[in-house]
């Protein structure tokens, strides 16, 4: 496990961890996750997660380009099974091309080798509630709980599957953001088993 958080999450530190650990530790019977959660941008039509150390009038440069990442997780990355999990807030004040669609779609063109679950639809805004264990955003907070077993349903066999994850996810986070009068409807994209 590589975990960056706050500070650690540099553009640096994620290169090395995406670019080289990552090809390096995964071998072909793994199973690979990256989860990010923050900011998307989009410079110049191209999208980009937001690293720690982003710098907002330089984005191409600062930013992880998510071309980059389809790359690395579509060819480098050997495992069998991988899954890609991104809670990117709504970022259209960080700059002005980074629209909720212009972010989302860049992840459309991602390579369809692995699963794809981003916390909302492109026009959705992807919201945070302090009253979820302190603040979690709700995508996020219902991705715990589907991996602490809430998911496992159809058959409730002890195996959290992608169908039965992706399903309580979706499901969950629309009721609660409709509870609150919001819209956010988790989606995937890829191929996966």
């Amino acid at each position: 496990v590589k975990k960056l958080i706050g500070p650690q999450a540099t553009l640096a530190n994620i290169r090395a961890a995406l670019e080289d650990w990552l090809p390096k530790a995964a071998r072909e019977e793994d199973r690979v996750i990256v989860y990010f959660a923050g900011h998307g941008l989009v410079d110049k039509g191209r999208g980009y997660l937001a690293p720690y150390d982003v710098v907002k009038e330089n984005v191409a440069a600062t930013g992880y380009g998510m071309d980059k990442l389809g790359a690395v997780l579509g060819t480098q990355v050997k495992a069998g099974w991988k899954v890609l999990l991104t809670d990117a807030c709504h970022s259209g004040k960080v700059t002005p091309e980074s629209t909720q669609e212009a972010v989302y779609s860049g992840f459309q063109k991602l390579p369809p080798s692995f699963l794809t679950l981003t916390s909302s639809r492109e026009s959705e805004v992807s919201f945070e509630d302090p009253n979820l264990s302190g603040g979690y955003g709700l995508f996020s907070y219902f991705l715990v709980q589907g991996w602490q077993g809430y998911a496992d349903v159809d058959p409730r066999d002890g195996v959290v599957t992608a169908d039965e994850l992706i399903d309580y996810v979706r499901r969950e986070v629309r009721s609660y953001a409709r509870s609150k009068g919001a819209a956010q409807t988790p989606t995937e994209r890829g191929d996966f088993p």
